[in-house]
């Protein structure tokens, strides 16, 4: 019996353990594809050839096993395909050497007849389950399969709205948007670097705590919010239709909808759009997981225009869906597409539509293009399967390249600009970070490589650049990280795979917690000084958090929320 228990300890261990040590590694991914396909054939050579159990139960025994697991896999939700291969065998391998074990001390023949009804029940409680996704670290979120997804609770929500009169898709008067000098008009803020200048927040939420404005539910999707003039515009899942919504900032209520027949959803993150809205010149340009980009009338919702980047870049729509939120600049809407073959960034006149140019080679990224200045040249840059390669706004024409290939993991983080000259890329899967320098000679770009640290290994948790530290997620713990050396300030604080906010002026963190909470930090680099934590929305969070004034948007794929902050002055803030 040793032998099975060593057996099936050891696919325990390489499917389950490494999310405490080795999130996305090597060891991790491979343990997580490959534990209970190679320890199942062991476990049952163990069975059959070492166990001491008589031939006939051995082979009975056998016979039980695979006829509840085909039961189990026929009466399964369809949600449970791959979630059996990886996270029922190595339990009903466990349950079942356990029952073994706690049953020696009966008679084998009254053991035989129980360790059917053991196996039975360890494979059978598998097929009562549904399979949510993952968290950030990639263990499994299950429910009871009868009890209703979030994302149906909301259908019945909007229906029965409608079936009242109160259809959320209300008509609306038409007018000018016009953005605040604090509002969030893109991906993470103006520059694309989460940050937001001017705000003055108490820094004490036991006197004064956080107020909910309030709080609804929403369709599944991983987008954050662009807030224009009052005006919250997000994504979202609507059953078999994608959605761009537009929400009030003060109330939560429904201004208007548009919606088209795509759905997208894969096993990991499950249903929904990635991508976040951006706005420019009264327009909302969005993106859906399918590849649909439409510029649509801010006040109103009404198409502007619409196109297919998989269509146009000649791209299949990626593994985890299209997550490229739009950039616009210079009267164009540059998006990712990944087709490759020079068609891997597509731009797109901001007015009509009209393709433009493109550029670059990469099939792959979950990433977005960003806009900066780096030597006083305005470019756009993009973090891609090649690296960092930064492109002429105008025409496309590639600037530079900062070449690290990662041909089969996805980058999905921003670079972070660190003052003009360099420039931090991080990504996960175990690889780090690395501090990249420019330089320009007569119109020749090089890139130098300044140092290389495995100590920031943010996924999609993207970091926050402050005073010569970067702050963000190794993995699932808060790090701060010394940008002169590459070496680490300090880790600390779990908080899942959450978003990160930086306050400059007031050197303050705001983390959105994987668990939906909200926390105040310090941006010290000497040690880590949390100084609240409050309970924010329920459910898996990944979205990217917005600050607004004292105002905090936050969402997940099941409920949306707004917070006001206690400010210790009342002082405009501009992201």
């Amino acid at each position: 019996m040793g032998g099975g228990f060593a057996i099936t300890l050891s696919v325990m261990a390489v499917v389950f353990l490494p999310r405490y040590y080795a999130v996305g590694t090597a060891l991790h991914l491979f343990g997580f594809i490959l534990g209970s396909a190679i320890g199942l054939p062991c476990f049952l050579l163990w069975w059959l050839f070492r166990s001491r159990a008589p031939w006939l139960d051995r082979i009975l025994g056998l016979l039980v096993l695979l006829a509840c697991g085909a039961v189990t896999a026929v009466l399964a939700d369809p949600s449970m395909g791959l979630p059996l291969i990886v996270f029922a065998i190595p339990v009903v391998m466990f349950v079942t050497m356990l029952g073994l074990a706690l049953l020696r001390s009966l008679p084998w023949g009254q053991a035989r007849y129980v360790m059917p009804l053991v196996i039975a029940a360890a494979c059978l409680y598998w097929a009562l389950l549904r399979f949510e996704g993952v968290d950030g670290t990639v263990s499994g979120v299950f429910s009871w399969r009868w009890e209703p997804t979030a994302e149906a609770q909301y259908l019945a929500e909007l229906e029965a709205a409608a079936a009242v009169g109160a259809d959320d898709a209300q008509p609306v008067e038409p007018r000018t948007l016009t953005p605040q000098v604090d509002d969030w008009l893109q991906f993470r803020g103006r520059r694309r670097d989460g940050q937001v200048r001017g705000t003055n927040l108490s820094r004490d939420w036991l006197g004064q705590t956080p107020q909910r404005m309030w709080r609804r539910s929403i369709g599944p999707g991983w987008s954050s919010f662009c807030v224009v003039d009052g005006h919250l515009f997000t994504q979202e899942q609507r059953g078999e239709m994608e959605a761009v919504v537009c929400l009030d900032g003060e109330t939560g209520n429904t201004l208007w909808v548009y919606e088209y027949p795509s759905r997208f959803v894969e096993m990991m993150a499950g249903p929904g759009p990635r991508a976040t809205p951006s706005f420019a010149d009264g327009r909302v340009y969005a993106l859906g997981a399918t590849g649909r980009l439409a510029c649509l009338d801010g006040a109103t919702g009404v198409e502007q225009w619409s196109r297919n980047i998989a269509q146009d870049g000649q791209a299949a729509i990626p593994e985890w869906g299209f997550s490229s939120s739009p950039l616009v600049v210079d009267g164009l809407v540059v998006v990712f597409a990944g087709g490759g073959a020079g068609k891997a960034l597509l731009a797109y006149t901001a007015d009509d539509g009209q393709l433009t140019w493109t550029a670059g080679d990469s099939r792959l990224s979950y990433s977005s293009p960003q806009f900066v200045s780096l030597l006083g040249e305005p470019q756009v840059v993009m973090h891609d399967s090649f690296g960092l390669t930064g492109y002429r706004p105008a025409d496309g024409e590639q600037l530079w390249q900062y070449a690290w290939p990662m041909p089969k993991h996805s980058r999905v983080t921003q670079p972070a600009l660190v003052g003009e000259r360099q420039m931090v890329t991080a990504m996960g899967y175990g690889t780090g970070a690395r501090l990249v320098e420019f330089a320009r000679v007569e119109g020749t770009w090089t890139t130098t490589e300044l140092w290389e640290s495995r100590q920031l290994k943010p996924y999609y948790n993207d970091f926050v650049v402050h005073q010569g530290f970067a702050y963000g997620f190794d993995s699932d713990l808060f790090t701060c990280l010394d940008l002169t050396t590459g070496k680490r300030a300090w880790k600390r604080g779990r908080y899942g795979n959450g978003q990160v906010l930086l306050l400059p002026d007031q050197e303050l963190l705001i983390v959105l917690s994987e668990k939906g909470q909200i926390v105040l930090l310090e941006a010290n680099p000497r040690r880590h000084v949390e100084l609240a934590k409050v309970d924010g929305i329920e459910g898996k969070t990944w979205n990217h958090p917005v600050l607004v004034g004292d105002r905090l948007y936050i969402r997940n794929g099941e409920q949306a929320a707004c917070y006001v902050l206690p400010l210790a002055n009342a002082v405009s803030s501009a992201p």
